[in-house]
C-alpha cells in the first residue's frame, strides 16, 4: 500500500527551438527599387547558378542600396522580436552573410543548417500562395523516439514581405515552388557576441 501523499505531475520544456514570424512593411518605391536590383544582379553575372535557381555569393554580401537597406531592416525586425523572448541587452547582434536566392518553378532548396550561428532569418520578396515555403525537420535524437504518428516536420507558407527567424542549428529547407514565377528571398544568419 502506498502513502497518502500525491505527487503533482510537472512538465518542462527544455532547450526550446523558438521560431519567430513577422511582416515587413515596404512602400511601393522600395519594392520597385528592389525588383530593379534583383534584375540587375540576375543579368550581371553576380548570381551563381544552382540546381534550384541561383544565389548571390554570401562572402560578397548584398551591396545594392535597397537590398542592403532591407537586410538592415530584417536585422531590426529580428532584434525587436528576439528581445521579447531572450534578454538581449548585453548582446551585439550582427547580420552575417546575407544572400539573395532565386528558387525557380518546380524546384526546392534542400535541407541545411548552420551550427556556428545563433539564428537564421529570411524574407520573401516575390512569391505566391503556391511558392516555396520554409520547412524544418527534427533530425535530433527525438526523431527516433515515439510513435510514427508524431510529425517530425514543421512548415510555414510563403507570403511576400513575411519574415521568419529560427535557430540556425535546426535543419531547414524550402519546399517545391509550385507557382509559375521565380521566388526571391533574402536569407541571412545572426550571431550575438556579448558587448564589450
Amino acid at each position: 500500500m502506498f502513502g497518502g501523499g500525491y505527487i503533482m505531475l510537472k512538465k518542462y520544456n527544455i532547450f526550446p527551438n523558438i521560431v519567430l514570424e513577422d511582416k515587413a512593411e515596404l512602400i511601393s518605391e522600395i519594392k520597385k527599387s528592389i525588383r530593379e536590383e534583383i534584375k540587375s544582379i540576375e543579368n550581371s553575372g553576380l548570381a551563381e547558378e544552382t540546381p534550384f535557381g541561383w544565389v548571390t555569393n554570401n562572402k560578397r554580401g548584398l551591396q545594392e542600396k535597397s537590398l542592403k537597406s532591407l537586410c538592415l531592416l530584417l536585422g531590426q525586425i529580428f532584434s525587436k522580436n528576439i528581445g521579447k523572448v531572450y534578454d538581449t541587452r548585453k548582446l551585439q547582434i550582427d547580420i552575417i552573410e546575407p544572400q539573395l536566392i532565386c528558387i525557380k518553378p518546380g524546384h526546392m532548396l534542400p535541407l541545411t543548417a548552420h551550427n556556428r550561428r545563433w539564428y537564421s532569418g529570411c524574407i520573401w520578396l516575390q512569391t505566391s500562395n503556391k511558392g516555396s515555403g520554409i520547412y524544418f525537420k527534427d533530425m535530433g535524437p527525438r526523431h527516433f523516439v515515439g510513435p510514427d504518428c508524431v510529425d517530425r516536420d514543421f512548415a510555414l507558407k510563403p507570403q511576400e514581405n513575411k519574415c521568419v527567424f529560427w535557430p540556425s542549428h535546426v535543419p531547414h529547407g524550402f519546399y517545391y515552388n509550385d507557382s509559375q514565377i521565380d521566388n526571391y528571398l533574402i536569407i541571412c544568419t545572426f550571431r550575438a557576441p556579448v558587448k564589450q
